[in-house]
């Protein structure tokens, strides 16, 4: 269990949709997931000054973390290896990341954060005789990232 600030961290919802296509909820195949938000280092130093002057440059984000992989769509119509194989083989069109930590209605307690998204990294086969397959995943910034707090019946 991750707990930050008192909360157990349930990974709520963490869902993607594809360019042209539906909402995929990954969420029941989680086993952990980092949103980062970062901003660029600019260095705006210049002549006379007697310490390094540092400003806020472009924002960037990403959504990466592992899933319990699955090569069947057989039992839930999911298949985590297909759709992440397609969409890296994609021309690169952005997608729709969707993350929330609690499985709850989305407030100012419990965030949800969207955005347009790419997938740059899968990794479908790693691990050792004996252990679950698990798959890694790093979906980048494709636009800007949007924080909701208020009320919300999505899933």
């Amino acid at each position: 269990m991750n707990v930050h600030d008192g909360e157990i961290v349930q990974l709520g919802v963490v869902a993607f949709t594809p360019s042209g296509g539906s909402e995929i909820d990954f969420t029941k195949y989680v086993q952990d997931a980092d949103l980062t938000m970062t901003r660029k280092e600019l260095d705006a130093t210049r002549m006379g000054h007697t310490a390094m002057a540092r400003k806020k440059g472009l924002r960037d984000w990403s959504v990466k973390g592992n899933l319990l992989q699955d090569y069947d769509s057989s039992s839930d119509g999911l298949n985590i290896d297909a759709t992440f194989f397609d969409e890296l083989d994609s021309d690169g069109a952005a997608g729709t990341i969707r993350v929330r930590v609690f499985d709850a209605a989305r407030g100012p307690g419990n965030p949800e954060y969207t955005g347009p998204v790419t997938l740059f990294t899968h990794t479908p086969l790693k691990g050792k005789v004996g252990d679950l397959l698990v798959t890694a995943f790093d979906f980048r910034s494709a636009g800007n990232l949007t924080r909701h707090d208020t009320s919300s019946s999505s899933s």
